[in-house]
């Protein structure tokens, strides 16, 4: 999980407004990474997430923070959509963000999306 924290970083710069200001259209708070969308269905107690496949991905990291910018839960793999398990800590109320990765280098990247 080399990046949860570098991801959950950039969720909370981006939540706080602080990044993305004057970006390119379809371009994410990452300069030249292009953006991705992630949809949430569900409540915190029965939440999943999905988002479409970013070419050339072999990875996706999901990163959950709570109200406070406070990551909360992370998964990695190679799926478009994830459930986080019934003993997961996902907030009542919180923020998700998804990254691409190719390897070592991101690929995409979603705005935070609030639930």
């Amino acid at each position: 999980m080399r990046w949860a924290g570098a991801v959950a970083a950039i969720a909370l710069v981006a939540a706080c407004g602080v990044v993305g200001q004057g970006r390119a259209p379809n371009e994410s708070a990452v300069g030249g990474v292009p953006l991705m969308t992630v949809s949430v269905r569900g409540q915190a107690s029965d939440v999943s997430f999905q988002w479409a496949s970013v070419p050339g991905a072999t990875r996706y990291e999901v990163v959950v923070v709570d109200e406070p910018g406070h990551a909360a839960w992370s998964w990695t793999g190679s799926q478009t959509s994830v459930t986080p398990p019934a003993h997961a800590p996902v907030p009542e109320h919180g923020a998700v963000t998804v990254a691409a990765f190719d390897g070592e280098r991101a690929v995409g990247l979603s705005d935070p999306v609030k639930f």
